[in-house]
């Protein structure tokens, strides 16, 4: 039997699929990381994580312009003790850069801030964001914990939020660790950033052509 819906049901679904690329091919999710996702460190010792973003903006090649990280941590193990922001949001066409900052040592939060006034086309691009500064207890045991990032906000020109994705970092408390010497630290490259952003939008894309692709395979063998 001849069943006139499904010609508009496929062509439905491949709408969606079409209108799934363009959403991955526009605006882009940002993307939050440490310097290091995992690090050895001894009780006492005084940690800098340094936070990077990295963003491709959104259509229209605009990009971010407000900026926000939230911090969360074991307070019996951590103790964060300053935030910092960095550069991020100075990157693009010139303009006034705020930032704010602010610690909740009795909840163990910590939040992080920069925009743009005016906000013009935004920042993209890699570049660092914010250091926090970490104390581990001096009578922490050796176990792990981890300084989360969470309830991060990012805003394209146009008061557009994109979708951010948190990548956490874990200290592996070790009392035979040897204190690590800050100043000799250097940023990630930015090839390990691109590879964070590449693997994670081609999930991204993959999730949605397969949920889309699936449907339209199920409608046709419903309605052939």
């Amino acid at each position: 039997m001849d069943r006139p819906g499904a010609p508009l049901l496929l062509v439905a679904c491949l709408f969606a699929l079409v209108a799934t690329g363009a959403a991955v091919g526009s605006d882009q999710p940002t993307i939050v990381y440490p310097e290091h996702e995992q690090r050895t460190v001894a009780p006492g010792e005084t940690v800098d994580v340094r936070v990077f973003v990295e963003s491709d903006g959104g259509y229209g090649d605009i990009g971010l312009t407000n900026l926000t990280l939230g911090v969360s941590y074991e307070t019996d193990l951590l103790t964060v003790t300053d935030v910092e922001t960095a550069s991020y949001l100075e990157q693009g066409t010139e303009t006034d850069v705020y930032d704010e900052t602010s610690i909740d040592d009795d909840n163990g939060t910590a939040v992080a801030r920069q925009w743009r006034d005016p906000p013009r086309d935004g920042s993209t691009g890699i570049a660092q964001f914010a250091t926090v500064t970490v104390d581990v207890a001096d009578d922490a045991p050796e176990t792990n914990t981890t300084l989360s990032f969470v309830d991060s906000r990012a805003e394209l020109a146009g008061s557009y939020e994109v979708f951010v994705y948190e990548h956490n970092a874990t200290f592996v408390i070790d009392h035979d660790a040897p204190v690590a010497d800050e100043s000799a630290a250097s940023g990630p490259s930015t090839d390990d950033g691109q590879q964070v952003v590449d693997e994670e939008m081609r999930a991204l894309g993959l999730v949605g052509v397969v949920t889309v692709g699936g449907l339209a395979v199920l409608v046709g063998w419903r309605y052939r």
